[in-house]
């Protein structure tokens, strides 16, 4: 490119082009500069039929074969300097799109077969729109996208490959020289049986900072798509894929096992999507195997509307019983019964597990799932959030999980309950009626205060207007003191100070009144010990003043011996 002829755009060139300009132009709102002087993007000389055949603004045909795309993008570095912005493109949006690229301004670049309204997006994202016409446009956004050190994530969206079928390759060979990206996503596109995967193998063998795929709401994978996609994700160059997202694709079971295959070889994966395609025997089998030899660091693993029902669960509750790491599981609208509910209770179950976020929407378990559920949940200490919409369950199930929530047929019992559990999600559903926010809600509420012991306190507050006594009886009077300093700490966790002064003095009352005697007894223990003692006075002062006694008699002895011996010498004389 001519440097000089660029002076007006103000943008300095990126640091792969001068070293000193690491400093420069950096982040996608330079973009915005990038629109002035659109044919001065490149040098005057018009001479470039080394790469096209044909008019100058578009219709060319691409001449180079595919297999050398290193070649091709030599042929476009040498050219770099000789070609103008209007023998590329004639098209403003496009033109601001390259030179958002061959400066380093952009980190992101929308790739769709017509732009999008402008009151649909941000003018700063409708800077990132390329919307190509021909062949020459997009090879030159595929040199400029294998330059970049810049471009973070590439969306193909809202197009229908077939249509591009003539122009995808060069950009396809442009693109295998970039190793900047870290993110491709497809959304809402016909893939026209899927060549574009083996078009891309080469980017994704050279590319080694690729950590996410996301594939959504795209049709016409086909088959051969469905290999080719499968042979690149084997192909990555350095197997560091954290997460994958194919979902409404429309996928059957075994291309699903192809994928989960190829993604064997990802050992660090840290979120799939399968949502919205067909998973039946072998595609559990293979995911299953995935969750427990392959990957040790999965958090998300998200499968709504694939048709797994209860064997699919069945086959994968082994490999998510294992997981250590699993953070939260979507299984929503599955055709999963009680059935399938028991199976994935031993995960719910397992000492491993470290799931805190479940779905289960639109399967039709009823309340005997809502009661294997409630059931598997009563040691769990770290699920959370639990989805349950549509799942056909009535107060009958609620009162499954208003017992697990608080049971209320012991203070014990209300303490070992499930204090961890704080969000249901069942949606504006007419059958959990009046049971659900009586009974269930007030104490999902206490849960979300996290310490478990104050939500214990409180929940033992609520539930028990009047806690007896009668269980501590055995332990006689010891358990008194306990019960009271019990009470004292609750009041300042529960703030309600009255209430619970009066429930002190209530169980305080209960132990006097059902164990008369032992008060009594405890009273002349009492006064009886009080009397042993002053008894134990009374001897050490009796045997001190005998000691005194004894000390006088001999002091007296001898006052009357000496006085004997003074009348003997008088009278002697």
């Amino acid at each position: 490119m001519n440097w000089q002829r660029l002076a007006s755009a103000k943008v300095h060139p990126p640091p792969y082009y001068h070293a000193s300009a690491a400093a420069g132009v950096g982040g996608d709102r330079s973009a915005n500069n990038l629109r002035d002087n659109n044919h001065t993007m490149f040098s005057s000389s018009r001479d470039n039929n080394t790469l096209y055949q044909g008019g100058g603004g578009g219709g060319g045909n691409y001449l180079t074969s595919s297999s050398s795309p290193r070649y091709d993008f030599h042929k476009y570095e040498a050219l770099e300097g000789s070609v103008e912005m209007e023998d590329i493109t004639n098209d403003k949006d496009n033109a601001v799109v390259l030179r958002g690229l061959h400066y380093g301004a952009l980190s992101k670049i929308n790739l769709q077969e017509n732009r999008s309204p402008l009151p649909l997006q941000t003018h700063l994202d409708h800077n990132k729109e390329f919307c190509p016409t021909t062949a020459k446009e997009m090879g030159w956004l595929g040199y400029c996208a294998g330059k970049s050190i810049k471009l973070n994530v590439l969306n193909i969206k809202n197009s229908n490959l077939g249509d591009w079928s003539g122009i995808i390759e060069p950009f396809c060979n442009g693109l295998s020289q970039n190793n900047s990206i870290g993110m491709i996503e497809f959304h809402s596109v016909d893939l026209s049986g899927g060549d574009i995967f083996g078009m891309m193998l080469p980017f994704f063998q050279h590319n080694t900072r690729l950590h996410a795929i996301a594939i959504q709401d795209c049709n016409n994978f086909g088959a051969e798509g469905c290999r080719l996609f499968s042979v690149a994700l084997s192909s990555c160059a350095t197997k560091t894929l954290e997460d994958v997202i194919i979902s409404d694709a429309g996928l059957g079971d075994g291309q699903i096992v192809d994928i989960i295959l190829a993604l064997s070889m990802h050992p660090c994966l840290v979120s799939v999507s399968f949502c919205g395609n067909i998973m039946e025997r072998n595609a559990c089998m293979a995911l299953s195997t995935l969750i427990q030899w392959t990957t040790t660091e999965l958090l998300d693993l998200e499968l709504d509307g694939n048709a797994i029902g209860d064997e699919g669960m069945e086959l994968l509750v082994t490999g998510l019983s294992s997981s250590a790491s699993l953070d939260m599981l979507r299984l929503g609208n599955n055709g999963i019964t009680s059935i399938g509910i028991e199976a994935l209770s031993n995960v719910l179950k397992s000492p491993n597990s470290q799931l805190s976020h479940l779905v289960l929407n639109y399967n039709s378990f009823g309340d005997n799932g809502a009661n294997i559920l409630a059931s598997s949940l009563a040691n769990n200490v770290s699920l959370k959030i639990l989805y349950l919409f549509r799942c056909n369950i009535t107060d009958e199930g609620w009162k499954a999980f208003a017992k697990l929530i608080c049971d209320s047929s012991s203070v014990n019992k209300t303490h070992l309950s499930n204090h961890t559990l704080f969000e249901l999600g069942i949606g504006k559903s007419r059958n959990h009626s009046s049971l659900f926010t009586r009974d269930v809600t007030p104490f999902l509420n206490y849960n979300k205060e996290g310490a478990k012991e104050k939500v214990a306190v409180k929940k033992i507050i609520k539930a028990h207007q009047n806690i007896s006594m009668h269980p501590f009886f055995e332990w006689d009077l010891k358990v008194l003191p306990v019960a009271v300093k019990w009470f004292d700490n609750a009041i300042s966790t529960a703030n309600s100070t009255s209430t619970i002064q009066q429930r002190k003095l209530s169980a305080i009352y209960q132990f006097i009144r059902g164990n008369p005697l032992l008060y009594i007894k405890g009273c002349s223990k009492r006064e009886l010990s009080e009397l042993q003692h002053k008894d134990m006075m009374v001897q050490q002062e009796k045997m001190m003043l005998e000691a005194k006694l004894r000390a006088l008699v001999i002091r007296e002895d001898r006052i009357q011996a000496r006085k004997t011996a003074c009348i003997h010498r008088l009278s002697g004389h």
